[in-house]
């Protein structure tokens, strides 16, 4: 509401007796220039002086609307009004000398934005930067991620993406059909929507000076700017020369597109799940090395002659009791005294083996043979075969 108030008290041309054409965006059509208000008011030179010959309704749903032209046709598209935004195109009709609704083919309903820059090149015109209200506080102005591209041929309509570099905390420079140009403190930007470009340079030092006005002169590929002489307060030209653009310092894009959304949010649920399966298969498995094994990231020493029974239980499930004997067992002793000694250390090693993988039962268990009752055979508990191990 502020906003309309101000357009009112201070720019439109109809609560002012002269009319400031530099307020006003002119085009030619059909031959003759024609001036076009913020209140969709038009004007144009009669005998001498500007006068306005427009029919339509003062509007004022259309402030700060994108204003381009078609085949003698001026169109605007968005606009601000009434704590809204417009999200359709107008145009004016030279024979009704009206405001007309102008129609095109979606393939998506943009939202609508006003305030913003647009860029064109052939029958291409993009529009992006703008502003839109905040649906739940209307008297403030968001800004808008909405690029949208307009197909003058096939009158088209469609949105390229979100835009991810906030072209609204910076200065606008000037513009070329295909170019627009910004700074802030630091640095200098050129944005090339048509490439979803954006070209970071450092700011050259003619920034220091307040700049009035500036633009881009295609013909000299220069920069023409009027500066503003701090002490009298008048302004001087000044020529700022495009060989700084040669260097960006960074580049990097104007919009993510929906492609990209499409091809990052499946490589980040595929890293998500790769990620998640290498904390778990590395937080459980357990490396058996000759002398050692490691579990959880710590590691424990294991006489080499009890990780060798280990290892032959864990590749055949099942081992002889002669087998575990002969792991242990020492020449110089009898028998009895190996098989003694053989039980024993079989039963500290499946003791130790309980207490670092906290298990509930003991992990080497002694069964009788099927085929004989007479031998004795080693087994593995189910509970301890679910643990994941790598033999190194």
């Amino acid at each position: 509401m502020l906003q309309t108030f101000i357009y009112l008290l201070f720019i439109n041309p109809l609560f002012h007796s002269e009319i400031d054409t530099t307020k006003l965006k002119s085009f030619d059509i059909k031959g003759e220039k024609y001036f076009f208000g913020g209140f969709n008011e038009v004007y144009k030179f009669e005998d001498d002086s500007l006068k306005r010959v427009d029919n339509s309704v003062d509007s004022r749903v259309t402030i700060d609307a994108y204003v381009f032209e078609l085949n003698d046709t001026v169109i605007k598209y968005g606009g601000y009004g009434f704590w809204s935004q417009r999200n359709f195109m107008y145009y004016f009709d030279t024979s009704s000398l009206e405001w007309e609704l102008y129609r095109i083919n979606y393939t998506y309903i943009p939202e609508g934005s006003y305030s913003g820059f647009q860029n064109s090149m052939d029958d291409l015109i993009i529009f992006y930067g703008g502003k839109r209200i905040n649906t739940k506080k209307r008297i403030e102005s968001l800004p808008s991620d909405e690029i949208i591209l307009f197909d003058k041929k096939n009158k088209k309509i469609e949105r390229l993406g979100t835009l991810s570099f906030n072209v609204l905390n910076k200065k606008y420079f000037c513009s070329t059909n295909n170019l627009s140009f910004f700074y802030n403190n630091e640095f200098f930007y050129k944005v090339d929507p048509f490439q979803n470009k954006v070209s970071k340079y450092y700011k050259p030092s003619v920034f220091l000076y307040n700049i009035f006005n500036s633009s881009f002169d295609e013909r000299e590929n220069v920069f023409r700017i009027n500066k503003i002489l701090n002490k009298t307060g008048g302004t001087e030209n000044i020529i700022l020369d495009t060989g700084f653009l040669r260097s960006p310092i960074d580049e990097f894009e104007l919009y993510k597109t929906p492609l990209s959304s499409i091809i990052y949010f499946p490589l980040l649920l595929m890293f998500v799940a790769v990620f998640i399966l290498y904390r778990y298969y590395k937080k459980d498995k357990t490396i058996l090395g000759d002398t050692y094994f490691i579990h959880n990231k710590s590691k424990y020493d294991f006489d080499i002659e009890d990780l060798s029974v280990l290892r032959q239980l864990v590749i055949q499930n099942e081992i002889q009791f002669n087998d575990v004997m002969s792991s242990y067992q020492k020449s110089s002793l009898s028998y009895g005294h190996n098989t003694r000694v053989s039980n024993e250390k079989l039963d500290k090693l499946s003791i130790r083996l309980k207490s670092i993988f906290k298990l509930k039962d003991q992990p080497i268990l002694k069964k009788k043979s099927n085929v004989d009752k007479r031998q004795k055979i080693i087994v593995l508990s189910e509970e301890f075969r679910e643990i994941k191990i790598v033999l190194k």
